[in-house]
This record gives C-alpha cells, structure tokens and sequence, in this order.
C-alpha cells in the first residue's frame, strides 16, 4: 500500500507530465478557472455589500419612523 508521500509524488509527476505535454490547454484552463474564481469572489462581495446597504436602509427608515408621532406618519 503506497504512502500518502509516495501518493503525492506520483500525482505531482503526473500532472508535471501532463501539463508538459498540453501546455496551451493547461495554461487556457487556469486561466480560465482564475477567472471564474476572481467573478465569483466579485458576485459574492457585491451581495454582501448590497444586503449590508438594505440593512442600513432600513435601520435609517425605522429611526426616521419612530421620530415622527404616528399621526404625521398616517397622514
């Protein structure tokens, strides 16, 4: 049964192999996993910033609401 060190070398041959002989399509699908990586770290902090400026919306609203009597608000 092979060790994990062992394990770890033959897969790091492989993929050197691998890469060495398809270095194009390598270098395309890093990039290209790069660039899917780099959107959706944008796409997740432009949901939080968005979430965190509703919350601040609301916290804003609520304090302009509960300073006015509720008959001005009524009306």
């Amino acid at each position: 049964m092979p060790t994990i060190r062992e394990t770890t070398r033959d897969v790091n041959r492989e993929t050197g192999r691998v890469i060495g002989e398809h270095p194009l399509p390598s270098a395309l699908t890093a990039f290209g996993v790069g660039v899917g990586v780099g959107f959706l770290g944008v796409l997740l902090l432009d949901d939080r910033q968005r979430q965190q400026e509703a919350t601040i919306t609301k916290q804003v609203l609520d304090a302009i609401s509960k300073a006015f009597p509720s008959s001005v608000a009524k009306d």
